[in-house]
C-alpha cells in the first residue's frame, strides 16, 4: 500500500485523479502544516488517507487516518419515451418523435399551467409505467395516487411537481444487477474516438467471472417531467432559456433504497436498469437526451475498529435524521454522516466520478470536524445539501442546502381520481398478469438463454448480442434473411440434428461474425463513438439493415463472394450504396466468385506464359522442392490476376492442371 500510495501522489495535479489500473480516486488536502491525501476504492467504496512527516524524520505515506465506507441510494428518471402524449395532455412526447421539434413547439394549455385547465391521464403511459415496474421485478400496487410536490422553480409552469410520493404506482423490490469493471466508460467526460468501444465491456470477460449482486428499490412512481433550462451563450451573461417542450412529460422514478456501497456499484445498477428498459420498450435509455437522468445521494460513515466509539456523531447530524432518512433507517449504519444529492447526472462516468469525489470530499470534512473538536477548534461541519456535477473540473459544487420532505408540502392531487388497475386501464384484461404476459417483452437474461439455445452461440457470443435489444432483433433478422435467400427453414433446422443442423449454426455464427466484427468495426471506426451511449446508436446510424446483412452473409455462405470482397461490399454498402443488395454491388464492380472451369483455365494459361514468370517456370520444371514452391507463387499470380475473385480451390485443382500440361510440353 505505501508504494501504491507514493506512486499516485506523483499523478496529484487536479483535485481529483481516476487511475483506473488502481481503481482509486485520489484527492490532496492541506491541514496544519500536514499533507493528506484521501483515496476512495471503486469496488469497495472504502476511504482512506495517509498523511506525510511534516518534518521530514520518517517515512512518507505510513500514517493511515481511519477509513470511512461510502453509502449511495439511486433515483433514476426515466422518461416514457415510446409513450405517444405528455402524461396529461394531448401534446407530443418530444422523446417519441423522430426529428427534434423547435423549442416550446410542443405545448398546451394544461402544459403551460393556464387557469382552468384539468389533467387527463394517458392511459399508454401507465400501462407503460406497469410494464417496467414488473421489468424491475417490483410489485405493483392495484390502487396508486397522485398528489403535488410544491415548490418553485422556473422549469416547473404550475408551481408543483404531480407526482406519487406517498401511494406509487410500483412498490418495493429487488433488482439483480451484474457487476461490470465499474468504470462507468472511463476517461473524460467527452466524446472520444475509441476504437473498440464499450458493447464487450462485460462480454469480452471471462464468462466464469460473471457475478451479481442485488439492490433494493423502494417505489416507483409515475410523474411529470419539467422544462429544459439551458444557459445562453448568445445573451446577456445570467440569463437562462426555458424550453417547455419536456414539461409534462411521462416520467418514471426509481428510487432505490441505500444498499450500493460503491461507486462501481451505482454504475452497474444504472445501466442494468437502463438495460431493462429497453428490452420492455418504454424508455429508449439516451442518457445524452436526458432521456434518463440520475440524481445521486451520497453519505459516508465511519468504520468501526475496537476501541472506537459506537456512534460517530458527524457535527452532530447523526442523531438528527431527516423524514426520508429515517424512513430508510434500517439500512444505514448508525453513524452515518449526513446525505448529499447531486442532481441530474446524464452518463455513467458522472456517477462514478461525482460518486467518488463525494464520498473523499465528506470523509474529509467529517475527519477535520472531529480532530478540530477534540482540540476544540471550530471547523466546519458536513451538512445535507444539493449539488450539481461540473464535467469540466470533475467536481461536484453546491446549490442550496436541503430541504426535508415537509418543505414541499405535498397534498392528494384534487384534479385526478386514484388510478385503479381495471380492465379499462389494462387495455381490455381481466387480471394484470394476463395484461403483462400479452405486453411484457423478454428479460436480457430470457434472451441470453434462449440465443444460445436457439442458435448455440457461446455465452460469450450471446452476451454480446444481448447488449441491447435493438442488436439482438437486427441479429435475428439477419440470420432469418440469409436463411430465406439460401432457401433454408430455420425452424425446421433448429430442430434438426447431424450436418442440417450444423448447417444452420455455422449460418448463426457467421452472421454474429459479420455483424459483431466486421460491421461494428466500420461503425466504431467512422464516427465519435461515446461510450456511455451503447451499441444501440449503430442501429440507428448505419445503413446496413439486417436484409442486407442477411444477404451477404449468403452470398458469402454459397460461394458467390469471397470473405475478402464480403468486407469490401460492406464497406461499400455502409459508406457509398445505402440501398443497393450486396449481390448487385459485386456484380456491378466485378466481384463475384469465378467458378466457371473455362475462365477459370483460361486465366491460369495467360499466367503460367506469361513471359514475366518464364523463369519460375523453369524452375518449375527442375522438379523437386521447386514444384511445390513455384505452384505456390503461380497460385498467388493468379488470384492476383484475378483481382480476388477466382475461387482458391477451383483455381488451384485448374493451375494444376495447366502446369501439367506445359511440364509434358
Amino acid at each position: 500500500m505505501i508504494q501504491i500510495h507514493t506512486r499516485i501522489r506523483r499523478l496529484v495535479a487536479s483535485p481529483n485523479i481516476v487511475c483506473r489500473c488502481l481503481s482509486v480516486s485520489a484527492v490532496t488536502a492541506t491541514s496544519a502544516g500536514n499533507k493528506r491525501k484521501w483515496f476512495v476504492d471503486r469496488t469497495t467504496g472504502l476511504v482512506t488517507s495517509t498523511s506525510s512527516d511534516p518534518n521530514g524524520d520518517g517515512d512518507a505515506n505510513t500514517t493511515a487516518s481511519p477509513t470511512y465506507q461510502t453509502i449511495i441510494g439511486l433515483e433514476i428518471h426515466a422518461r416514457l419515451t415510446a409513450c405517444p402524449t405528455k402524461l396529461f395532455s394531448s401534446s407530443p412526447n418530444g422523446a417519441a418523435l423522430s426529428t427534434s421539434p423547435a423549442p416550446n413547439q410542443l405545448t398546451s394549455p394544461f402544459d403551460l399551467a393556464h387557469p382552468g385547465t384539468l389533467p387527463r391521464l394517458s392511459k399508454t403511459a401507465v400501462q407503460h409505467a406497469l410494464l417496467s415496474t414488473a421489468a424491475l421485478n417490483c410489485t405493483i400496487n392495484p390502487v396508486s395516487r397522485f398528489e403535488r410536490k410544491h415548490y418553485f422553480w422556473h422549469d416547473l409552469p404550475h408551481g408543483y411537481q404531480i407526482t406519487q410520493q406517498r401511494w406509487p404506482i410500483g412498490g418495493e423490490g429487488t433488482l439483480r444487477v451484474e457487476r461490470g469493471d465499474g468504470s462507468g466508460g472511463g476517461g473524460a467526460d467527452t466524446k472520444t474516438k475509441k476504437k473498440g468501444g464499450n458493447q464487450n465491456r462485460r462480454s469480452n470477460a471471462n464468462v466464469k467471472d460473471v457475478s451479481y449482486f442485488d439492490v433494493g428499490i423502494d417505489r416507483i412512481q409515475l410523474e411529470i417531467d419539467t422544462a429544459k433550462t439551458t444557459k445562453s451563450s448568445s445573451t446577456s451573461a445570467g440569463l437562462s432559456l426555458i424550453n417547455l417542450n419536456r414539461a409534462g412529460a411521462p416520467l418514471i422514478e426509481i428510487v432505490f433504497a441505500p444498499t450500493i456501497r460503491s461507486a462501481a456499484q451505482a454504475a452497474d445498477t444504472v445501466e442494468t436498469v437502463r438495460r431493462v428498459l429497453k428490452y420492455a420498450g418504454t424508455c429508449n435509455g439516451r442518457m445524452e437526451e436526458g432521456n434518463l437522468r440520475v440524481d445521486l445521494n451520497v453519505s459516508v460513515a465511519k468504520v468501526l475498529v475496537d476501541g472506537d466509539e459506537e456512534d460517530a456523531d458527524f457535527g452532530g447530524s447523526s442523531g438528527s435524521m431527516d423524514a426520508v432518512e429515517a424512513m430508510y433507517s434500517h439500512h444505514l449504519p448508525r453513524n452515518v454522516g449526513p446525505r448529499t444529492e447531486v442532481k441530474n447526472l446524464n452518463s455513467l462516468r458522472q456517477v462514478v466520478a461525482s460518486a467518488e469525489f463525494e464520498a473523499i470530499r465528506q470523509a474529509q470534512l467529517a475527519e477535520e470536524y472531529a480532530n478540530n473538536n477534540k482540540s476544540e477548534q471550530t471547523s466546519q461541519s458536513p451538512g445535507k445539501e444539493t449539488r450539481t456535477f461540473d464535467p469540466r473540473t470533475q467536481r461536484t459544487v453546491k446549490i442550496r442546502d436541503k430541504g426535508g420532505a415537509v418543505d414541499y408540502r405535498f397534498l392528494p392531487e384534487p384534479d385526478l381520481p386514484p388510478v385503479v388497475l381495471t380492465s379499462a386501464v389494462l387495455g381490455g384484461h381481466d387480471t394484470l398478469q394476463g395484461f403483462l404476459s400479452e405486453h411484457l417483452s423478454e428479460s436480457p437474461d430470457s434472451a441470453l438463454e434462449r440465443l444460445m439455445v436457439e442458435y448455440r452461440l457461446d455465452e460469450r457470443a450471446a452476451r454480446v448480442i444481448c447488449a441491447d435489444p435493438e442488436i439482438v432483433r437486427m441479429y435475428e433478422s439477419a440470420v432469418r434473411a440469409a436463411a430465406e435467400e439460401l432457401v433454408v427453414d430455420q425452424n425446421t433446422l433448429r430442430q434438426s440434428v447431424g450436418a442440417q443442423r450444423d448447417e444452420f449454426v455455422q449460418l448463426a455464427r457467421a452472421v454474429f461474425n459479420w455483424l459483431c466484427n466486421d460491421l461494428f468495426g466500420l461503425w466504431k471506426g467512422g464516427i465519435d463513438v461515446d461510450t456511455d451511449g451503447g451499441n444501440a446508436t449503430i442501429i440507428d446510424t448505419t445503413t446496413v439493415d439486417a436484409i442486407r446483412l442477411g444477404s451477404l452473409v449468403a452470398a458469402v455462405h454459397d460461394g458467390t463472394i469471397s470473405t475478402p470482397m464480403g468486407k469490401k461490399i460492406l464497406a461499400v454498402m455502409y459508406e457509398e450504396e445505402p440501398t443497393l443488395a450486396p449481390r448487385e454491388i459485386a456484380e456491378a464492380r466485378g466481384w463475384k466468385v469465378i467458378t466457371d472451369a473455362d475462365e477459370l483455365r483460361l486465366l491460369c494459361q495467360t499466367v503460367v506464359n506469361d513471359p514475366k514468370n518464364s523463369k519460375q517456370m523453369d524452375q518449375y520444371r527442375q522438379g523437386g522442392r521447386n514444384v511445390q514452391k513455384m505452384s505456390k507463387f503461380f497460385l498467388g499470380k493468379v488470384m492476383a490476376a484475378s483481382r480476388g475473385n477466382a475461387h482458391p480451390g477451383l483455381a488451384a485443382e485448374a493451375l494444376e492442371d495447366v502446369m501439367n500440361e506445359v511440364d509434358l510440353r
